[in-house]
């Protein structure tokens, strides 16, 4: 699963506390106007050519070329960089996150985990909460990433992907009604979230009622094309639970 989606991952970036001079701040903001606009290469040279500026913040510039590489698929370049970024600030949170991204990716769930751990003792935020929550429950910790989810809300009460995340976590632990009201909150707040949709079909599979998982399915694949090459149900990809049980 790609969990970040691009909406999801840019409230992360963006949450990121800059403690640099005015100059480190304008490179890491035009190097971050490229990124949300997909332009991954354009941003490379921005955050190199900050490295290469006196008077900016070191860390800040890695991280960005982390990000950038993460987007690229460079996975290991993405890893050095952000050991550059903690090699300059040990308590650079963002750093941490998405080195647990990358874990995650690898599916090294033991170190995905202890650097969401890493990042929520230095700082601890809804967003960090949500993905660590998404990760336990993928390691079948149900009651665990429960536990995390539940502080996200707390913390950020429109935190889409927090309720779309326990939603999941409800159907998985049997309380369809329940996670129903999460998946149809989490759409509420933001109608572009696939990943709500996604569940809220999978919610559907689980009572048995094919009309509406595919009916939702037909809506996840108009939010979020990504998903559709991953696993569903029975080793089916979305796409293909659609063509054999949808058309």
């Amino acid at each position: 699963m790609n969990f970040i989606t691009k909406s999801f991952t840019f409230v992360m970036i963006v949450a990121i506390f800059l403690t640099s001079c005015n100059q480190s701040k304008d490179y890491f903001t035009e190097g971050f106007k490229l990124i949300n606009s997909t332009q991954f290469k354009k941003a490379l040279i921005v955050f190199n050519d900050g490295l290469n500026t006196a008077n900016v913040n070191a860390a800040d510039m890695h991280y960005g070329k982390a990000v950038c590489n993460f987007y690229l698929k460079n996975y290991n370049l993405s890893s050095k960089e952000l050991e550059e970024v903690i090699n300059v600030d040990d308590k650079y949170a963002n750093a941490y996150w998405l080195l647990g991204r990358i874990y995650s990716l690898e599916g090294n769930v033991h170190n995905a985990l202890l650097n969401f751990d890493n990042a929520l003792d230095i700082s601890e935020n809804s967003d960090l909460l949500s993905t660590r929550g998404w990760e336990l429950m993928m390691n079948g910790d149900y009651e665990m990433a429960l536990m995390d989810l539940n502080k996200s809300i707390r913390l950020q009460p429109n935190n889409a992907y927090a309720y779309s995340n326990r939603g999941w976590v409800k159907v998985k632990l049997g309380n369809l009604i329940e996670a129903k009201k999460d998946l149809d909150k989490s759409i509420e707040l933001n109608a572009e979230n696939a990943y709500a949709y996604k569940h809220m079909a999978m919610l559907y599979v689980v009572k048995d009622d094919t009309l509406k998982a595919c009916e939702y399915l037909f809506k996840t694949k108009r939010k979020g094309g990504a998903l559709l090459e991953k696993e569903f149900v029975d080793g089916l990809s979305t796409d293909d639970f659609i063509d054999k049980y949808c058309n």
